[in-house]
């Protein structure tokens, strides 16, 4: 992604697109409520969020699911805070005011991360329905930060990978550590962490096959169409954050409980 944002003329051509196709939404008055969604991941609301995540991870998981959780989050929210200081280039655009060090998104990351942790930690009869929950927040707030031109949509899509590999080493890690030092539930756990690594790697390879694809049809439309591309970028572009979003939720779906 960011190689296509920031080294690729049709990726470039197909962010910048996709960014006044959101741009164009201004007739229907969405950004009081744009705003208001992205500001769930402002530090003082985030941080009032993860308490209650963690909270719950607590009851369900214990205290490794909840240094589990932790470690998803500032993983996940640092490294996006590193790479945002070093990928950080200038992409003027036409009446809007994207910032230089905004690849990938910080409120996007911390929305898919927090969505991922509460995925994780919600018991099994509730996994689904967190899993739908939780994709709405991220997808919403990724959004809600494109449309309200603080950030291009490879920024979000950026954000939302950066998350779901914080998460995927995470709970590879904690697999390996059940597995090594099982906590108190015998062969159950160890039996019901080991699938973890094994699903994983699979994931992040169709994750990553699809990201090729999109990039490909991204740069498609952009040749085919010309300058005028907003609305096929646009249409395009909330598909493949609304499906990143969504799968990367089913993905901590299938985490497995604590027995």
């Amino acid at each position: 992604m960011w190689v296509l944002a920031f080294h690729s003329g049709a990726g470039i051509s197909a962010d910048h697109a996709a960014l006044r196709g959101f741009g164009a939404l201004d007739d229907l008055h969405l950004h009081p409520l744009a705003e208001a969604i992205a500001r769930l991941c402002d530090p003082l609301p985030y941080a009032v969020l993860c308490l209650g995540v963690l909270a719950h991870t607590y009851r369900t998981r214990g205290p490794r699911g909840v240094l589990a959780a932790l470690a998803i989050l500032a993983a996940a929210n640092g490294l996006t805070h590193v790479l945002k200081e070093l990928a950080a280039q200038p992409r003027p655009v036409f009446d809007m005011h994207v910032l230089a060090a905004s690849w990938p998104s910080g409120h996007a990351t911390a929305a898919m991360a927090l969505a991922l942790c509460a995925t994780i930690a919600a018991r099994p009869e509730a996994r689904r329905l967190t899993a739908i929950a939780g994709g709405l927040f991220a997808v919403g707030v990724a959004d809600s930060v494109v449309l309200l031109g603080w950030h291009f949509p490879s920024d979000v899509l950026g954000g939302f990978a950066v998350a779901g590999a914080a998460t995927g080493l995470v709970v590879a890690a904690t697999a390996w550590a059940e597995a090594r030092w099982p906590a108190g539930t015998g062969r159950r756990a160890l039996q019901g962490r080991a699938t973890v690594a094994v699903w994983w790697p699979g994931v992040a390879a169709g994750i990553g096959v699809a990201a090729v694809l999109i990039a490909i049809a991204f740069g498609y439309i952009t040749s085919v169409y010309g300058t005028r591309t907003e609305g096929p970028a646009f249409v395009v572009c909330a598909a493949v954050i609304a499906g990143l979003g969504f799968a990367l939720a089913a993905a901590g779906s299938t985490v497995p409980a604590e027995s």
